[in-house]
């Protein structure tokens, strides 16, 4: 159905084209017929006006019924009713029936019936013109936008983390499966819950303000769209919410001293506040009050963001205490997976929960290994083995930079814009090329190209000494006490 469709003034999709066409047959046999038995009527002003105006309403009749079996293929632009441009057109196309009669006395039978074929052709001419037919066409093709996945290469990727902390080490683990770290808390899933529905509901907030410069009444209007997937998404939102409460509220009971008050803080903000603002925020869209619905939600997103701030330390000091209570054979494992590299941490990531045949389902997939340069590879040799590089390519002159900056720009050199959905980046985030990144980051902003980075390594950095620079006097007299200024560099030392 064209867009036509939305038209008020159309016939509706019970009357099928055959019957449409019928009715314009049989009107057009009337309009025929009614100029043929109008010379056996009986003259006289009121008869022939009477005649006049039943065939101007045939006429008008007979083009309306074409008018609605033309929009079955063809889109109307004109903001004119059908109606008043099928009484125009027939009234016109009368008025050139009524000069030929006129004309044939005066002019050839040969002449008269040409100006009449030359005025009804101008008058359907116009018609179209007053109509704005367009010719639309539906075609719908499934794309398959890529999804480039960086993969950083370089030196500092195939180091060990020595720093890490029992809440690293056994996320790390949990990744390569040890049991162990599976059984760690679950205020990690608790923290990305509510990360996700801060999202939405900021989303929902941003959607539900009016444009400025919209009057109160198409403000509430376009609102009152989005009333349905909002009423969903809040009732979705409290049952999760119930679940992370449950959650919460088991960890709270394995805790002690500051840590066990710190939490149960929060868990009455997720018990209790979060659900108030939630159910707040449904009664007032139910009674239609955006603006209160709107202030509700902003509430709520400010509760969960307070939690969002305190649960980090909660869930070091959860996995502290969790690490503690492992039985060596467990901690050995936890131990012996946190000393993989970070590549391999960056393998064990993408392999997770069939994460890369979700994507390959909708997205077509490219694997660019990336440090001193860029280079594609073969994605599904490298999560199965992870083999990276082979031959010239695997020497450290290759891998002795992290060029981001070159990386980023043979994504936008090899896709084109609308076929690019992304970039995932799985990077220690040590960018040291020669170039900075805010420019190439710009160009895939507008591209609306999004970068989703993925930081691998521990948050406390390696402890490391180096130095800097020595000072000495260039000359000195023997017995002569030397001064030696040294500048010294540490990193996680006193």
């Amino acid at each position: 159905m064209p867009p036509t469709a939305n038209r008020a003034d159309l016939l509706g999709p019970e009357w099928t084209n055959l019957y449409i066409a019928a009715l314009a047959v049989g009107l057009l046999g009337f309009w025929v017929v009614a100029h043929l038995t109008k010379s056996h009527l009986r003259r006289g002003p009121i008869v022939a006006a009477i005649g006049l105006a039943a065939r101007v309403a045939l006429a008008s009749a007979t083009l309306w019924a074409s008018f609605q079996l033309l929009a079955r293929g063809l889109y109307f632009a004109t903001p004119w009713k059908l109606w008043t441009a099928a009484i125009i057109s027939g009234s016109a196309i009368e008025l050139a029936t009524l000069l030929y009669q006129h004309e044939r006395d005066i002019v050839s039978a040969g002449r008269a019936r040409l100006l009449i074929i030359l005025r009804i052709s101008a008058l359907v001419t116009l018609t179209m013109i007053l109509l704005q037919p367009v010719l639309a066409q539906e075609n719908q093709r499934r794309l398959r936008r890529e999804i480039v996945i960086l993969l950083d290469d370089s030196a500092s990727m195939q180091l060990t983390d020595k720093q890490l902390t029992p809440s690293e080490k056994l996320k790390i683990a949990a990744l390569f499966g040890v049991d162990g770290a599976r059984r760690s808390t679950s205020l990690t899933d608790v923290q990305r819950g509510l990360q996700l529905l801060d999202n939405q509901l900021a989303a929902e907030a941003r959607a539900l303000e009016p444009p400025p410069g919209v009057s109160e009444a198409a403000a509430n209007s376009l609102i009152a769209r989005r009333t349905g997937p909002l009423a969903d998404l809040l009732d979705d939102a409290g049952r999760r919410v119930g679940d992370l409460a449950d959650i919460t509220s088991s960890v709270a009971t394995k805790l002690s001293g500051e840590t066990a008050s710190t939490i149960s803080n929060l868990q009455e903000r997720i018990s209790q506040n979060i659900p108030r603002g939630l159910e707040d925020a449904r009664s007032q869209l139910e009674e239609s009050n955006y603006a209160a619905t709107i202030g509700a939600i902003q509430n709520t997103s400010r509760q969960i963001s307070y939690v969002l701030e305190g649960l980090p330390e909660i869930i070091e000091q959860a996995d502290l205490k969790f690490y503690d209570t492992l039985n060596s054979a467990d901690r050995a494992l936890v131990d012996r997976a946190a000393t993989s590299t970070r590549s391999a941490i960056a393998r064990a990531s993408l392999n997770r929960d069939e994460f890369i045949q979700e994507l390959d389902e909708d997205y077509q997939l490219r694997f660019i290994r990336f440090a001193q340069t860029p280079q594609d590879i073969d994605g599904t040799t490298w999560l199965e083995s992870g083999q990276l590089a082979t031959g010239e390519d695997d020497t450290p002159t290759f891998r002795r930079a992290t060029d981001l900056t070159a990386a980023l720009e043979s994504v936008l050199e090899k896709i084109p814009a609308g076929s690019l959905a992304g970039v995932l980046l799985l990077s220690d985030g040590r960018h040291n090329g020669p170039r900075p990144i805010e420019d190439v980051a710009r160009r895939l902003g507008i591209q609306q190209a999004p970068v989703c980075s993925v930081v691998i390594g521990s948050g406390v950095g390696p402890r490391d000494a180096c130095i800097l620079d020595v000072r000495v006097p260039d000359a000195i007299y023997l017995d002569d006490r030397a001064i030696i200024q040294t500048d010294l560099k540490l990193d996680g030392l006193r």
